[in-house]
């Protein structure tokens, strides 16, 4: 990323040459010299914002303790439509997040997904969840992930894994990465197994 930014200052500086080099042979700042800036800065702040916006999405922060994970799940969580959670315990579910939880579950736009039945997901499931789980399957999957706004067009997953330098969780909208249609079609499976489940 450095070395791209580099280049483009370097690109920039030539373009700012030329618009002295033209002041200098106008002697007054004209109209079109101030569009030239203009488009200019803006074309710059642009090419960093999207490079610095691609280079967190590569390297997200580490979050560093079970506080910090739990903050950043409780604002991703919040941020509106229907959610699917592959989870192992819910252990992070608690207090503001729990609220949190209840009241998606009674909006009907929560999903969770468990290695088996825990007295939360009993509790967000009597308030209007869905609880999803896999007994049967004796095997748990490593992958814990949130989708937010599932089934829209702006849906997002967020991929918790474990790293040297800490907790990392990345971030994947439709289209961005195959993570998402894998996490997507991980959860519609095992609504489909366990309505079939039901149905027998």
């Amino acid at each position: 990323m450095v070395g791209r930014i580099i280049s483009w200052i370097g690109s920039i500086a030539s373009v700012v040459g030329l618009i002295a080099t033209l002041w200098a042979k106008e002697q007054s700042f004209t109209g079109w010299l101030g569009v030239l800036v203009a488009v200019t800065t803006v074309s710059f702040v642009g090419m960093l914002f999207f490079e610095i916006r691609d280079y967190r999405r590569a390297f997200p922060p580490a979050l560093g303790s079970a506080e910090e994970i739990r903050s950043y799940m409780f604002k991703w969580i919040s941020k509106g439509g229907r959610v699917a959670i592959f989870t192992r315990d819910m252990s992070w579910a608690t207090d503001q997040i729990r609220d949190l939880l209840l009241n998606k579950a009674r909006r009907a736009e929560l999903t969770v997904c468990l290695p088996a039945r825990i007295p939360l997901a009993e509790e967000l499931q009597r308030e209007g969840a869905e609880i999803l789980t896999y007994e049967d399957l004796g095997y748990v999957p490593q992958s814990r992930f949130t989708i937010i706004n599932k089934g829209r067009m702006d849906a997002r997953v967020a991929v918790g894994r474990q790293l040297e330098r800490g907790h990392v969780i990345e971030e994947f909208a439709v289209g961005d990465h195959p993570v998402f249609s894998i996490a997507n079609d991980m959860v519609e499976i095992l609504s489909r197994m366990n309505q079939r489940g039901h149905g027998q």
